[in-house]
């Protein structure tokens, strides 16, 4: 069958009859009453498809044609009456009748409930009933009735609509969540009805709950629990602090019903298995927006789903660490957003080739940090995207030529593949078939560390020239420039040292003499040392030669192999944790290879650990544990509830060994006991992460100031909430850092780093947010490769250096900037922010900003919501172009000293004034002749303004349908409200029902008519101080 949506209803046709509209009626619920529909045939027709559906066909109805020249004699309809026909709640439903008369129908008609509906079907055959299951029905029979030229006969349908077989799930109440250890709470989506029964398993049950529940046990322990009648959808609010979701610990039976949504149905859910193999009914699915989002640890098979009908994968598999499930069969043609679908699914690489992606608009962030992923998605038909920003950002492993992709509708591409693991021969591919289409003007990418050749250079020109891109990369191949350099490596430790390279990439790369146990690869666009040495060796000479088309270079490079030393630690096992309080548990990072002996510190060991490992001791205390071997770097998991790991198990690192660190990404997530007690520096010469190294490390302490940091290129959230954090860096070497996003949030640091290099960072979003101690002098950062700025000052309370210099050029992203910074009042008037989009609540509780930036280009900001929100700004700012600004909201709210003539602004893409200028005390500003045109919502836009009278008479307010206490406790006067009821009156339409508050504004005799006219004609609830004596 195949489903018409046509006017926002639905119906059904069958494969071979093709409804060319849907029919009347509508709404209600299921019911013996008729509602008397009908439907009368047409000429035309179409044809449309959407998502599968139930769909119930009585019999298939003949259409041939005779060959015989003898015209058929016409005959009335012959209809047959029906089997009885069985729906489930909330089912969508088509029957076909079996017309065994004759044909050319001319109408159809029937009692049927009020949302079904019956209609000729297209080739007028026979009559076709289609709707939507919406409540209970016993067996019932309904009669339809068919018409053509020659008579009529009626059929005799039954139908019933049975409920749903239960949802079952299984829950443990003593997991981490919102309630109590005894208890579970179904949290329910504010965008359905419900009217469910609920059997907690343990001899209770609640009928009629139509929201939220929460029930108590008698004892802590796993439940299954069974839902059934009206249940839409499952649901856990992923912005919500905390939640129950950790405590489902699988789903058993999907039962029957419809599904409805599938929007953040099981978002942080890390326990989830899936064990029912049946695949719930997803017909009537169009979101799953954030599904699995952060339910870190979900791998269940979930690749039999029809998901045909869904349209928003948005963040459908959002940090899934685990996750690696067959997607390959999915139906995903309807979908228009994957944007993050795979964001943060580091382990995440089924074949998804041949996926229809041809109706998606946005694909950003979509694999940005799935490190694993690296499919032949080069057919994809992705026409219609217009945003690829940070698609592959991060995406190390990905590597395909996406040169026969046709991006001509892309209008954001800003870091595409930054960081990802795309090679000279797929870039220049790429260059070759994008330079060839009709581009969008003046777009951002960046490709960095990819370089590209000289057969790729003329293309790579037409983008930067002809289209006007900003192209970031690793620039033109030379030939390679190996450096002289003394290594030094450990035994039993597989080992990868790059070799400086100051050139281009090379092709091959080979040794004299190395060592057994070591070779030489190509690596990171350069020569490196691979494996695992078994002896020490004395310092030797190796030359290294590395080759590409350009020519040859080498390198003397000077190799010790040394005996490695442990990496130690101390524990103590009866703090707060995964494990019991006489254990502890060494995690692993996903990606990474191990292979390491644990030495436990009481006498016992295990060795060729590859993975994970808890360790059992006879009594709880303190211990320290000793690794040797393949041990790339240390790892807590990213949880809600740090007792999810065992990092607050972690006292202290005593010694990091001579290894060569890997990576220190979460390396210390959640260690929040931790002191560094060596004093020598971990080699990080191989690190390129330190995204969350000390997060939520509330108290750590050591000398990590010496550290070189110099390879390291993101810092991302290093050391976010790890509130007493304050150890002196100043001296690191940040200069390959390109993201420092959430790097203090939240600490205590307030040490100098004026001089840090950060000109290659292109993320600073809510870097000091909430680091309310940081007042150091930053002023000649270089920033101008800086993109956003998302929040990096909020609730920065002591902040208030001169940052005026800043090259904020590059910068898109302003929203929250200043947010709360109590004393920043720095002069910021030169700025160029000619490129910013967004400054929602930029200044927004700045408790003394007041500079003059009323010079600044902002012809591109497209929201201004908040932005003044409750500031003592007042600075002429008549002459910004705010015509690209569609957001207002809020804007002026509790500025209580703003009083500049703002008049001239072009607002007239502005669609919301919500709050405009709540409390603004002293505005009064003619803004008279403002196109307010396309505002729908200008509710308290002036309540309680002290001041604000003018004449508004001439604003068209056809589509504002929110007037919401727009005048209320305001001091408009009768004269202007006059002019206003006169002049929105004479206007050729208003939104109906509109309610309008006044305040005590009263008005004259001259404005009755006008005022009766919009209560009278519009149904409009006018409140105000009555009329004027």
């Amino acid at each position: 069958m195949k489903q018409v949506i046509s006017w926002g209803r639905v119906c059904m046709v069958s494969l071979v009859l093709i409804l060319n509209a849907c029919g009347g009626g509508g709404g209600g619920g299921g019911g013996n009453g008729g509602g008397g529909n009908s439907s009368v045939a047409s000429s035309a027709s179409s044809t449309v498809s959407s998502a599968n559906s139930s769909v119930s066909s009585v019999t298939s109805s003949s259409d041939s044609s005779s060959s015989s020249s003898v015209p058929p004699v016409p005959t009335p309809p012959d209809l047959v009456d029906a089997n009885t026909q069985s729906f489930v709640l909330d089912e969508l439903i088509s029957v076909s009748l079996n017309n065994i008369g004759g044909q050319a129908l001319t109408e159809c008609s029937s009692d049927l409930p009020d949302t079904f509906t019956v209609a000729v079907s297209a080739n007028a055959s026979t009559c076709e009933i289609s709707g939507e299951a919406t409540a209970l029905l016993a067996l019932t029979n309904f009669t339809v009735t068919a018409v053509n030229a020659e008579g009529s006969d009626s059929a005799l349908v039954p139908i019933e609509i049975v409920a749903a077989s239960p949802f079952i799930t299984t829950w443990k109440t003593d997991n981490e969540g919102a309630s109590d250890d005894n208890q579970i709470t179904i949290t329910t989506s504010p965008n359905f009805s419900y009217d469910y029964t609920i059997d907690w398993g343990d001899g209770n049950a609640d009928e009629n709950v139509t929201g939220d529940i929460t029930h108590t046990y008698a004892t802590p322990g796993e439940y299954q629990i069974s839902i059934s009648g009206r249940f839409p959808q499952t649901y856990f609010n992923l912005f919500e602090e905390i939640t129950d979701a950790n405590k489902l610990l699988s789903v058993d039976a999907w039962g029957n019903r419809v599904w409805l949504s599938m929007e953040f149905a099981f978002a942080g859910a890390a326990n989830l298995v899936i064990n029912d193999n049946q695949a719930p009914d997803l017909s009537r699915v169009t979101s799953m927006l954030g599904t699995f989002a952060s339910a870190v640890n979900f791998t269940s098979d979930i690749s039999h789903w029809d998901v045909s009908n869904v349209t928003d994968m948005t963040g459908t598999f959002f940090s899934l660490e685990n996750f690696n499930g067959d997607l390959s069969s999915w139906n995903v043609s309807n979908v228009t957003t994957m944007e993050f679908m795979f964001n943060q699914a580091f382990t995440f690489n089924s074949d998804i080739s041949q996926w229809d992606v041809s109706n998606v608009t946005n694909m950003a962030d979509m694999f940005s940090d799935a490190i694993a992923f690296n499919q032949a998605i080069s057919s994809w038909d992705v026409a219609k995207v217009t945003d690829f920003s940070s698609m592959f950002e991060d995406a190390q492993a990905f590597d395909q030529n996406l040169g026969s992709w046709n991006i001509s509708n892309a209008t954001s591409m800003s870091d595409f593949a930054e960081g990802s693991g795309l090679t000279l021969q797929n870039y220049d591919a790429l260059l070759l078939g994008w330079s060839l289409l009709p581009l969008q003007q003046e777009l951002d990418i960046n490709f960095f560390p990819t370089q590209y050749s000289a057969a790729a250079e003329a293309a790579r020109f037409i983008l930067t020239d002809t289209f006007g891109w900003s192209v970031f990369d690793g620039g033109l191949l030379t030939s390679p420039d190996l450096q002289d350099q003394a290594l030094k490596v450990q035994t039993n430790d597989l080992t990868m040292i790059n070799i400086d390279n100051n050139g281009g990439q090379p092709d091959s790369c080979v040794a004299d003499a190395l060592p057994d146990g070591l070779e030489v690869q190509v690596v990171d666009n350069t020569c490196a040392i691979v494996g695992t040495p078994a002896t020490a060796q004395a310092a030797i000479d190796v030359t290294i030669v590395a080759t590409n088309a350009l020519g040859s270079d080498s390198a003397l490079v000077t190799l010790t192999i040394e005996e490695q030393t442990p990496f130690i630690t101390r524990w103590k096992t009866d703090n707060p944790g995964m494990s019991d309080d006489n254990q502890i548990t060494i995690h692993t990072a996903s990606g990474m290879t191990y292979n390491y002996r644990v030495e436990w510190g009481d006498g016992s060991f295990d060795e060729n650990v590859t993975g994970e490992i808890t360790h059992t001791y006879a009594s709880a205390g303190e211990y320290t544990v000793s690794i040797t071997g393949t041990f790339p770097q240390p790892f807590f998991k990213a949880t809600f509830d740090a007792t999810q790991t065992d990092s607050q198990k972690l006292l202290s690192v005593e010694q990091w060994g001579n290894r060569t660190w890997r990576s220190m990404r979460q390396a210390f997530f959640d260690c929040r006991n931790l002191t560094i007690n060596d004093t020598e520096s971990p080699d990080l010469s191989q690190v390129t992460s330190m995204a969350s190294m000390f997060r939520n490390a509330d108290n750590l302490s050591g000398n990590i100031g010496q550290w070189d940091v110099s390879g390291v290129t993101t810092m991302s959230q290093m050391f976010n909430g790890a509130d007493n954090f304050n150890l002196d860096i100043s001296s690191w070497n940040v200069s390959n850092v390109t993201n420092m996003d959430n790097m203090f949030r939240g600490t205590k640091f307030n040490h100098d780093i004026s001089n840090w290099d950060v000109a290659k960072v292109t993320n600073m979003n809510a870097m000091f947010q909430e680091a309310r101690v940081f007042n150091q002098p930053i002023g000649n950062w270089n920033v101008g490769n800086v993109t956003t700025m998302f929040a990096m000052f909020r609730e920065a309370d002591a902040f208030n250096q001169p940052i005026g210099n800043w090259n904020v050029g590059n910068v898109r992203n302003m929203v929250d900037m200043f947010f709360g910074a109590d004393v920043f009042n720095a002069d910021i008037s030169n700025w160029n922010v000619s490129n910013v989009t967004d400054m929602g609540n930029m200044f927004r509780e700045t408790g003394v900003f007041n500079q003059p930036i009323g010079n600044w280009n902002v012809a591109n900001v497209t929201s201004m919501r908040e932005m003044f929100f409750r500031t003592p700004f007042n600075q002429d700012i008549s002459q910004w172009n705010t015509s690209k600004v569609t957001d207002m909201g809020n804007m002026f709210r509790e500025a209580r000293a703003f009083n500049q003539p703002i008049g001239n602004w072009d607002v007239a893409n502005v669609t919301t004034m919500r709050d405009m200028f709540l409390f603004a005390d002293l505005f009064n500003a003619d803004i008279s002749s403002w196109d307010v045109s396309k505002v729908t919502d200008m509710s308290n836009m002036f309540r309680s303004t002290k001041a604000f009278d003018q004449n508004l008479g001439n604003w068209n307010i056809a589509n504002v349908n929110n007037m919401t206490n727009l005048f209320l406790e305001g001091v408009l006067s009768t004269a202007n409200y006059d002019a206003l009821l006169i002049g929105w009156s004479q206007l050729p339409s208003v939104q109906p029902d509109v309610t309008l508050n006044a305040g005590a504004t009263r008005f004259s005799p001259a404005a009755q008519t006008a005022r009766d006219t919009l209560i009278n004609n519009a149904g409009w609830t006018i409140t105000d101080g009555g009329l004027a004596e």
